[in-house]
């Protein structure tokens, strides 16, 4: 049954980029009508009339170049009016006024956008973009100071939490009820108590021997180490080697490979080694640099190593222990 609907005064042609609902919400607004109304609407005289052809009666645009549009609709969408009529949406609501503003934030459609004059940010409401000039630009600041150094931020809220971390100012203290701790924030309080006095544990054991412990990845990470279960295997792609942690197959590429090595190199000769600790054994040894001597009591021998003096005090002063 063709229905006579009354043709909307204004009514622009689809570009190419358009979809049914983009296209939609074009005519809404260039007829100064709101999303709802025309939807409710085409939904009223596509029961009875069809979808493509209500929007047709309604533009008097030809139907063939309606249906090139892509259409983004469900079908028969006015049947189930709580739904989003958007395909691929699961959203429901008995508010009609909330199925609009879903439509408007979740799928874009009858949205007006409010560009950034600055950079391509672009926001669906103007307040959007007083809050973006402000922490991305920097306009429009009313900077908030801390009384007590030269700290300033751009919010009353972020004083206060500066105030309270690193003044003490306003803090509510959280205190453990068995020793001196004290923190800042509840959730530190209950991990103190887990960790320092056992209290609210969660124990996850180890069901292959008597470890157990207060945190479900220390289990996993000794079931790995001790069990080679759930172990991810890194392999070395140079020799036979593997490692249950990347970080080994980094030093083990470095050190045998000298794939990926971060070289110290000694200033004053060409000495150069793969391990800071080596490199400051080196300066001291060769170099006299960084020495930490250990002197004997009995006279004045020094020594760069404590292993040193232990056999110097044997020899020399019959000294068979020493620590």
């Amino acid at each position: 049954m063709k229905l006579n609907i009354k043709r909307i005064p204004i009514h622009p042609l689809p570009s190419s980029e358009d979809t049914l609902s983009s296209w939609i919400a074009v005519l809404a607004k260039s007829n100064l009508i709101s999303i709802s109304d025309i939807l409710l609407h085409i939904s009223k005289y596509s029961r009875y009339n069809g979808f493509l052809n209500t929007l047709c009666d309604l533009t008097g645009i030809k139907i063939e170049r309606i249906s090139n549009i892509h259409n983004d609709f469900k079908p028969n969408f006015w049947e189930t009016p709580d739904q989003c009529p958007i395909k691929n949406c699961d959203y429901r609501t008995t508010y009609k006024s909330n199925l609009y503003i879903h439509l408007t934030y979740k799928h874009n459609i009858g949205v007006e956008w409010h560009d950034c004059p600055h950079c391509d940010y672009k926001a669906k409401e103007k307040s959007s973009i007083k809050t973006h000039l402000v922490y991305k630009h920097d306009i429009g600041v009313k900077w908030h100071h801390c009384p007590h150094c030269d700290y300033k931020a751009k919010d009353k809220s972020s004083i206060k939490i500066h105030l309270a971390y690193k003044h003490d100012i306003g803090v509510k203290w959280y205190e453990c009820p068995y020793c001196d701790y004290k923190a800042k924030q509840e959730y530190k309080i209950k991990i103190h108590l887990a960790f320092k006095h056992d209290i609210g544990v969660t124990w996850h054991e180890c069901p292959h021997c008597d470890y157990k412990a207060k945190q479900k990845n220390h289990l996993k990470r000794h079931l790995a180490e001790k069990h080679n279960i759930g172990v991810k295997w890194h392999d070395c792609p140079r020799c036979n080697y593997k490692a249950k942690r990347k970080s080994s197959i980094t030093l083990h590429l470095a050190q045998k490979h000298n794939i990926g090595v971060k070289w110290h190199d000694c200033p004053h000769c060409n000495y150069k080694a793969k391990r800071k600790s080596h490199l400051t054994s080196h300066l001291a040894e060769k170099h006299n640099i960084g020495v930490k001597w250990h002197d004997c009591p009995r006279c004045n021998y020094k020594a760069k190593r404590k292993s040193h003096l232990k056999r110097h005090l044997a020899k020399k002063h019959n000294n068979k222990v020493f620590s």
